[in-house]
């Protein structure tokens, strides 16, 4: 596996930690959702690499595995997007960003913030498809 493929499986790690810590309140299923869309994370780089284990001979379970990561990452952790401003509207300093509401930003840090979730989610992106077309 190359350092690049290593240093994300990493920065995967880090930021499941991460989010295990943020929120106050969480449903029961949230810290075992998270350890496991985490791990589905990193397999889906290993099995790509075939580092460690060989890519299961079915298409599959890497469907089912990226179908849980998109749905974690997006739904259950939803409240890690923030909201645009509308206009006359004034963010509330009280409202912490991992209260479990969405925080608000202006249109241009809701622009940088995809801009930047985007870049960091491109290799994740490249090797979920890589990986998929080599089940052609």
């Amino acid at each position: 596996m190359p350092f690049w493929a290593i240093a994300y499986c990493v920065m995967i790690g880090l930021s499941c930690a991460f989010a295990l810590t943020l929120y106050k309140t969480r449903p029961s299923y949230y810290i075992p959702g998270q350890i496991l869309s985490s791990v589905c994370s990193v397999l889906i780089f290993v099995f790509y690499f075939e580092a460690y284990f060989a890519k299961p001979q079915s298409a599959t379970l890497i469907l089912a595995m990226i179908g849980l990561i998109l749905y974690w990452e997006f739904w259950e952790n939803r409240f890690l997007f923030p909201k645009v401003l509308r206009e006359g509207e004034t963010p509330s300093e009280s409202e912490s960003p991992f209260s479990g509401e969405p925080f608000k930003v202006s249109p241009k840090a809701y622009i940088i913030f995809w801009s930047v979730v985007s870049l960091i989610a491109l290799p994740m992106f490249f090797v979920m498809a890589q990986l998929l077309l080599t089940y052609r």
